[in-house]
């Protein structure tokens, strides 16, 4: 990754995982589904303002933007999220969570209908493994559910600190609440960039 100012390093987390988002593939989806947060939420102006933030290869996609079925580096995308925190975020990395539940809205009633339509919340929980593999190459999560709560674990590769943090959480919340959980409360329990051996985060609802 290019050389990361205090702020970017403070949103991206520890250095020592730079290396290991070098070789990861993210799903095109995503990146169409910023472009389309970023027109919905602040107008078509923020793309530019946007794009003059981030690195070149990042500001291309999003005006020639990847097919939402094609794998694209992760880099580019991180590069992106960095410009979209700096930019449209104010540099608030929190915000992060509303961009994943957006994109979580954008994408299961429409590409997991059928997920959506048959499972109750624990069912879609115990099968985000198989639909975060939708979206990242590498990687998997795996969960345990209940009738009213699920935890999921994530390893197998390295996320940024805001994507575990707050867009995964925000991702995983609006699924549930779209499932049909009420009350759906989540929190990221441990973390990598904390110093544990993998993200986790617990979830309940009613």
């Amino acid at each position: 990754m290019d050389e990361l100012d205090d702020a970017a390093r403070g949103w991206v987390g520890l250095p020592k995982f730079d290396r290991d988002y070098l070789g990861q593939r993210v799903k095109g989806t995503l990146i169409r589904a910023r472009r389309r947060y970023l027109v919905e939420t602040f107008g078509e102006q923020m793309l530019g303002a946007v794009a003059q933030a981030a690195p070149p290869d990042a500001a291309r996609i999003l005006t020639d933007v990847p097919l939402a079925f094609e794998w694209g580096p992760m880099q580019r995308m991180i590069g992106l999220d960095i410009a979209i925190i700096r930019v449209a975020f104010s540099g608030d990395a929190a915000r992060m969570q509303h961009l994943g539940a957006e994109i979580a809205g954008y994408d299961l009633p429409l590409t997991y209908r059928a997920l959506m339509k048959a499972g109750s919340p624990s069912f879609v929980a115990r099968r985000m493994g198989s639909v975060y593999q939708r979206y990242f190459r590498e990687g998997n999560v795996r969960a345990v559910a209940s009738d009213k709560g699920a935890t999921m674990r994530f390893g197998g590769a390295s996320q940024p600190l805001f994507m575990c943090r707050y867009g995964m959480a925000g991702w995983m919340q609006r699924a549930i609440r779209l499932s049909g959980g009420r009350n759906c409360q989540i929190e990221h329990t441990e973390c990598r960039h904390d110093g544990h051996a993998e993200c986790i985060w617990r979830c309940d609802w009613e």
